[in-house]
């Protein structure tokens, strides 16, 4: 802002950027008020609620569109720095409609790493990003994992959600089973002290879940690896 200032000579930018920046910290206040009230340790993820209070997004995504306008029609040596500037307003503007839910096709959550609220975004669909960022260019890539095929009588049908998920279609594909013993190394065990989950139940869910886990491991004497499905149950 002090760059575009500068070079401009728009005193106007001042009351403009104070603007934006009260709208931010009241965004923010309310943001911290959720993590306080949500989130158990400094890691958490929570969901960011509507944003109240009567803040006007509308108007500081048209704000700070001026300001990218400005920006991207300024010349000056710095180059580097109106660069940078310019990506960062637009990231901004890109929040700001995610938050005023004009944009719906992101993932949003806030957390606050280091005791520092943030608030993180993320689009649903990566593939376009990861086609032309990773997928077309002129170094060769190479997927493997355990989980990257499903089911399907052919590959493309077994590589399908993988293809559509991430944006790639492999020049050549080849699934390969595994070499795991699952017949004689392997069992699957249901427990029946465990009761179907219910929200208002959640809690003896939760109690009944821990002592069964307890119980696995020291069976096992630790050799344990447990997954969830999720954070929060």
């Amino acid at each position: 802002m002090q760059l575009l200032t500068k070079q401009s000579g728009d005193k106007s930018l001042f009351s403009q950027s104070k603007f934006i920046k009260n709208c931010a910290e009241r965004i923010f206040k309310q943001v911290n008020a959720d993590l306080l009230h949500h989130a158990k340790q400094d890691n958490d993820r929570i969901k960011v609620s509507e944003i109240k209070g009567g803040i006007p997004l509308n108007q500081v995504s048209d704000e700070l569109k001026d300001l990218s306008l400005r920006l991207s029609i300024l010349t000056s040596r710095h180059e580097r720095e109106i660069d940078d500037a310019f990506e960062a307003i637009n990231g901004l503007i890109t929040l700001i409609y995610v938050l005023a839910e004009i944009e719906d096709n992101y993932l949003r959550w806030a957390s606050s790493p280091l005791g520092v609220a943030t608030i993180s975004i993320c689009p649903k669909d990566i593939s376009q990003f990861l086609k032309y960022s990773l997928f077309n260019g002129k170094v060769p890539v190479i997927l493997t994992s355990a989980t990257l095929c499903q089911g399907g009588d052919t590959l493309e049908e077994q590589y399908s959600y993988m293809t559509h998920s991430l944006g790639y279609k492999g020049d050549f594909l080849e699934r390969q089973p595994s070499p795991f013993d699952y017949t004689n190394h392997a069992m699957m065990y249901i427990s029946n002290k465990v009761p179907y989950y219910h929200h208002d139940q959640r809690e003896n869910y939760l109690e009944a879940a821990y002592k069964e886990v307890v119980q696995l491991c020291n069976l096992t004497q630790g050799r344990t690896i447990i997954l969830f499905q999720q954070k929060r149950t």
